[in-house]
C-alpha cells in the first residue's frame, strides 16, 4: 500500500495538493487501519532529504444539522427539508453525504408512511428513477428484468474487481443473461439500448458503463444475495414481480432467483407466461457457493442486506444445509449466513442444531449463544468474544434497565439489569474507556476513550451514529447536562469541550487550564460547568458563550474531582494534598477547608438533602462533612487499601465505598457503621452505582468482571463477564485453536450434551 501511495505521488507537480477520498468501510479496523497508515507514510519520508511529499492522513466528518439543511435546500422545497430534518433516521442516513440524492429521490415514499432504514431510501430511489426510465423512453423490458440485469452486472463487476463494462459487451451479457428471448438480432437491439438507457449507469466518451455510484453497485449485490437466499422482504420483492408475459390468471408460485427470469418459448418462438411470483426460495448450495459464498461479506453489503431480510428461518435453513459438506463444498456460505443472521437478530441462533455444519469465518460477537449445538462443527476462522477487560467506568440507565460499562480493550457494553443478559457490544474505540454516561433522558449512551474521541451510541442496535473528534490527548470524563442537550468532556489535552448531542458539533473549547483536566460536573440548575484540573485550580464556565466566569485557587496539589450540591449552592473539590474545599455556586467565594485525610482524596459525593458531604481517600478512609458548618461528622474506617469511589444511595441514607482491597462496603450514615461487606471480586475495584431505585449497586475494576449486589441481603445477584455462551456445544469441533476453546468454556460453553 505505502508504494502506490508513493507512485500516486509521482504524478503530482511540485505546489500541487493533492485529497485522495476513500470510504472508511474500506479499512475493516477503521482507527486503527487509519492510525496504521499514517504512521507508515510519516516513516517512509522521515530519512529523506530535500523536498518530499508530505502525506496526512485525514478524516472527513460526516454533515451536521445546519449542513443538511444546507444542502436540501439547494434541491428540495422548504417543506421538503423539514420532513427530513424532523425525522432522526432520515437524518442520521442524510449525515452522509452520498445519500441526499437519494433520501430526495425517496421523499414521495416516505411521505407515504413508508419504512425508512438505509436499505429503503435505496429501494425507493432506485425504482423511482426505473420508472422514470421506463416513462421518458420506449421500453421493451420491464422492472424486474431491469432490476435483473443491474444486479448481475453489479456482481460481475465487483467479483471481477471491474467496475465498468464498454458498451460493445453489453450484447454478450443480454443474451447470457437472457437466454433464447433475444436471439433475434432486432431483439437484443432494443434490449441493448433499454438497458444502456439506464440513469443509474453513467457513460464516459469511450463507451464505458459505470454504476453512477459505488453504493449503487453495492445495492444490488445485496438485493441479489437476499433473493438468492430466498429471505428478501416483501416490500423488497415487489419491485420484481412486475415482470413481462406473465399469465394474470395463474396463482402466484415460489422461485429461485435465477430461476425467475429463464424465459421458455413455445414451438413458434413466442414466450410462455409464467405464474406470477410470490416469494424467492433460496438457491441451491452449489450456486450460492460461487456468489454469496465466494467471500466475506464486506460490513457496506451486510449493513444494506439488514432492511432486506424478511425471513430469518429461511436463512436458518441455509445454514443447516451446510451440514456435514466439506469446506469446497460450502465455501463462506455458512460463515456468511451466520453473521447475516445474528446482525439482524442477535439471538437468532439460541436452540437451534447446527451440529456438523460448516461455518467459517462467522463473527459471533455482540450474539447469544445458548444451548446451540456445534457439535462436530467447522468453525475456521469464526470469531468469538473474549472476557471482560479491566473495567474502569460502570453506570445503570436513568431507569435502571441497563448497565453500561466501558473496559481497557475500547469496548462498551450493555446488559439487561434486571437479567444480566449481555445484550449489545459497542466496538469502535481503539483504546481504553476510561468513562461511560447515560443522557439524563435515557437516549443516548456516551464513552470517552484513551483513543481521542467521544462516541455516541444508539441503544437499540449498538452502533455508534456520532463519532466526536478534536481532542489531543487521553479523554479523562464525559458528562451530559441536566437538559440532554450538551456533552461536557474532559482531556488531557488542558481542555474541556462543549457537544452539541444532536449534531455531534462542537460548540465550545474551554481554554485556560495550564495542566490535565481530569473531572467535570454541570450546575444542576444553572448553565455553568465546573472543571478540576491537574493545575491546582477549579474552573467555572458559562456553557452558553464558553467563558471562564470565575478560578477557584487555594489547593496545593492536583483536583481530582469536582461536584455541585443537589441545590446547586455548593461547590466541593477534592484534591491530591488531602483536602476537600467548599465554594458558594453563584459567586464562586471560597468558604471552607476540610482538613483531616492523611492522603490524596479520591472521590467525593454530596447526599441527596445537600447536608452532607462524603470524602474518600487513598489513607483508607471516609470522612462525612457537615457542609454547613464544616464539621467532620464521621470518619468511617474498615477499608484496608485506598478508596476509590464513594456514592450515596438515592434516599441518601446509605453510603457505598469501593476500594482496593477488593471490597464493596455499605454505611449507615446515621450511625457511620459499616453495615455489609460485599465480597467477591479478586482484584482491586475503581467504580461503583446505585440503581435508581437504590436496591441494586454494581461493582467493577481489575479482575474483568462487573458484579450486581442486592443491597438489602449483601448477596451477589449475577456476574457479568463477556457473552453470554451458557450450555452452547463444541464437542469435536474443528477450526477453533486451545485459547478460543478454553475462552469458550470460561463464558459457558460446554463439551457435553
Amino acid at each position: 500500500m505505502i508504494n502506490n501511495f508513493w507512485e500516486l505521488a509521482k504524478v503530482v507537480v511540485p505546489g500541487a495538493k493533492v485529497i485522495l477520498t476513500c470510504r472508511t468501510e474500506h479499512f475493516p479496523e477503521a482507527q486503527e487501519g487509519r492510525a496504521l497508515l499514517n504512521a507508515e507514510l510519516q516513516a517512509s519520508i522521515a530519512n529523506l532529504t530535500g523536498e518530499t511529499p508530505q502525506f496526512e492522513v485525514l478524516e472527513l466528518e460526516k454533515f451536521n444539522d445546519e449542513q443538511i439543511r444546507q444542502v436540501l435546500s439547494f434541491q428540495a422545497h422548504p417543506d421538503t427539508v423539514e420532513i427530513v430534518m424532523e425525522n432522526p433516521q432520515l437524518l442520521d442516513l442524510a449525515r452522509r453525504p452520498v445519500l441526499t440524492e437519494l433520501i430526495l429521490e425517496a421523499l414521495p415514499d416516505i411521505e407515504a408512511g413508508k419504512p425508512v432504514d438505509m436499505s429503503r431510501v435505496y429501494l425507493y430511489a432506485v425504482r423511482r428513477k426505473m420508472e422514470r426510465d421506463i416513462k421518458a423512453e420506449r421500453t421493451f423490458t420491464s422492472l424486474a428484468d431491469k432490476m435483473y440485469f443491474l444486479c448481475e452486472l453489479a456482481w460481475e463487476m465487483l467479483s471481477n474487481d471491474q467496475m465498468s463494462i464498454n458498451y460493445r459487451l453489453f450484447p454478450d451479457r443480454i443474451r447470457r443473461l437472457f437466454g433464447s428471448f433475444v436471439q433475434e438480432q432486432t431483439d437484443l437491439d432494443h434490449w441493448q439500448y433499454d438497458m444502456m438507457g439506464q440513469t443509474m449507469l453513467i457513460r464516459n466518451a469511450n463507451g464505458d458503463y459505470t454504476p453512477a455510484h459505488r453504493s449503487l453497485l453495492e445495492f444490488f449485490i445485496a438485493y441479489k444475495f437476499a433473493a438468492e437466499l430466498g429471505a428478501l422482504a416483501d416490500d423488497f420483492t415487489q419491485l420484481v414481480q412486475a415482470q413481462s408475459y406473465l399469465d394474470a390468471n395463474a396463482p402466484p408460485i415460489d422461485y429461485t432467483w435465477s430461476g425467475y427470469f429463464e424465459r421458455q418459448l413455445d414451438q413458434t418462438g413466442c414466450s410462455i407466461p409464467l405464474p406470477p411470483l410470490r416469494k424467492f426460495i433460496g438457491e441451491p448450495l452449489e450456486k450460492l457457493r460461487v456468489t454469496f459464498g465466494r467471500s466475506q461479506l464486506t460490513k457496506v453489503v451486510i449493513d444494506l442486506m439488514l432492511g432486506m431480510v424478511g425471513d430469518n428461518e429461511a436463512l436458518i435453513k441455509v445454514i443447516q444445509v451446510t451440514r456435514g459438506k466439506g469446506e469446497d463444498e460450502v465455501g463462506y456460505v455458512g460463515g456468511n449466513t451466520v453473521t447475516l443472521t445474528l446482525k439482524v437478530d442477535k439471538s437468532a441462533l439460541e436452540c437451534k442444531d447446527f451440529s456438523h455444519a460448516v461455518i467459517q469465518g462467522a463473527d459471533f460477537t455482540n450474539t447469544s449463544l445458548r444451548n446451540v449445538n456445534f457439535a462436530g462443527a467447522n468453525l475456521t476462522a469464526c470469531v468469538f468474544t473474549k472476557m471482560l477487560g479491566m473495567v474502569a467506568s460502570v453506570t445503570f440507565s436513568p431507569d435502571g434497565r441497563f448497565i453500561a460499562m466501558g473496559d481497557s480493550d475500547g469496548m462498551v457494553y450493555l446488559y439487561q439489569a434486571d437479567t444480566g443478559t449481555q445484550f449489545l457490544i459497542c466496538e469502535g474505540h481503539a483504546s481504553w474507556v476510561n468513562s461511560v454516561a447515560f443522557s439524563p433522558d435515557g437516549q443516548i449512551l456516551a464513552s470517552a476513550s484513551n483513543d481521542h474521541t467521544i462516541k455516541f451510541w444508539n441503544l437499540s442496535t449498538g452502533k455508534c451514529f456520532q463519532s466526536l473528534l478534536g481532542h489531543t490527548e487521553w479523554l479523562r470524563s464525559v458528562t451530559f447536562s441536566p437538559d440532554s442537550q450538551i456533552l461536557a468532556s474532559s482531556s488531557y489535552d488542558k481542555t474541556v469541550k462543549l457537544w452539541n448531542v444532536r449534531s455531534g458539533e462542537c460548540l465550545k473549547t474551554l481554554q485556560g487550564h495550564t495542566d490535565k483536566v481530569i473531572s467535570t460536573f454541570f450546575c444542576p440548575n444553572k448553565p455553568v460547568l465546573a472543571s478540576g484540573s491537574c493545575d491546582q485550580t477549579v474552573r467555572l464556565w458559562d456553557i452558553n458563550n464558553g467563558k471562564c466566569i470565575q478560578i477557584l485557587q487555594g489547593h496545593t496539589n492536583f483536583v481530582i474531582s469536582v461536584a455541585f450540591s443537589p441545590n446547586s449552592k455548593l461547590i466541593a473539590s477534592g484534591c491530591g494534598d488531602g483536602t476537600v474545599r467548599l465554594w458558594e455556586a453563584i459567586s464562586g467565594k471560597y468558604i471552607k477547608v476540610l482538613s483531616g485525610h492523611t492522603n490524596r482524596v479520591k472521590s467525593i459525593a454530596f447526599s441527596p438533602d445537600s447536608k452532607i458531604l462524603a470524602s474518600a481517600s487513598y489513607d483508607e478512609t471516609i470522612k462525612l462533612w457537615d457542609v454547613i458548618g464544616g464539621e467532620c461528622l464521621k470518619t468511617l474506617y474498615g477499608h484496608n487499601n485506598r478508596i476509590l469511589s464513594v456514592i450515596f444511595n438515592p434516599r441518601g441514607d446509605l453510603l457505598a465505598s469501593a476500594s482496593f482491597d477488593k471490597t464493596v462496603k455499605l454505611w449507615d450514615i446515621t450511625t457511620g457503621k459499616c453495615i455489609k461487606t460485599l465480597q467477591g471480586h479478586i482484584s482491586a475495584l475503581w467504580s461503583i452505582a446505585f440503581s435508581p431505585d437504590g436496591q441494586t449497586i454494581i461493582s467493577s475494576g481489575r479482575d474483568e468482571a462487573i458484579k450486581v449486589w442486592d443491597v438489602e441481603t449483601g448477596k451477589c445477584q449475577k456476574t457479568l463477564k463477556g457473552r453470554p455462551y451458557e450450555n452452547m456445544n463444541i464437542t469435536g469441533v474443528k477450526g477453533l485453536t486451545e485459547t478460543e476453546i478454553t475462552t469458550l468454556k470460561a463464558l459457558g460453553a460446554v463439551e457435553d450434551n
